[in-house]
């Protein structure tokens, strides 16, 4: 497996990560406007792109393997990117290899800054929804201070202050 095969699978990763992006900001519109029906076909959406992205990241695991392997390196270790790089023989793959790697890593540190405040707005939904719930629902009377309370305390006192006349 050559670098250059390994640097396209990446760049589609990041193609993948950026069109997720692209979701995960509408779908900020879609819970600030309170629409249901277009948050559930947002997370279908979103399901299918993940997919492909596992999809994607599998290949692009293996054909590090397999790059590794070609190299006659042990074969036992989980290679990282960066080893990957010192691997590369020419400036030029080893730049590139680089830039995309650099471009993939931004573009998910977007995604999650994105969905870490998708996150945020439907925990503040729900808070508002269950003060809303809280507000409609009846309030029960207190048992302490209640009219009934009073009462069977008179009654106590009488029963008891007629016993011992």
């Amino acid at each position: 497996m050559s670098i250059e095969q390994i640097n396209t699978i990446m760049a589609k990763l990041n193609v993948m990560h950026k069109s997720l992006v692209k979701l995960a900001d509408h779908k900020t519109e879609l819970i600030t406007n309170g629409d249901m029906e277009g948050i559930k076909k947002m997370i279908n959406d979103e399901q299918s792109h993940i997919s492909a992205i596992s999809q994607l990241e599998g290949q692009r695991q293996q054909a590090v393997l397999r790059y590794f392997n070609g190299q006659q390196l042990a074969p036992g270790t989980q290679p990282t990117i960066e080893q990957l790089i010192a691997l590369v023989p020419t400036t030029q793959e080893k730049m590139q290899l680089q830039q995309t790697r650099d471009e993939l890593l931004q573009t998910v540190e977007h995604l999650q800054k994105t969905n870490e405040l998708n996150q945020k707005l439907l925990f503040n939904s729900l808070q508002v929804i269950n003060m809303t719930v809280d507000m409609m629902r009846p309030q029960q009377d207190n048992f302490n201070y209640g009219e009934s309370q009073g009462r069977r305390s008179n009654a106590s006192t009488i029963g008891r202050f007629n016993s011992q006349a």
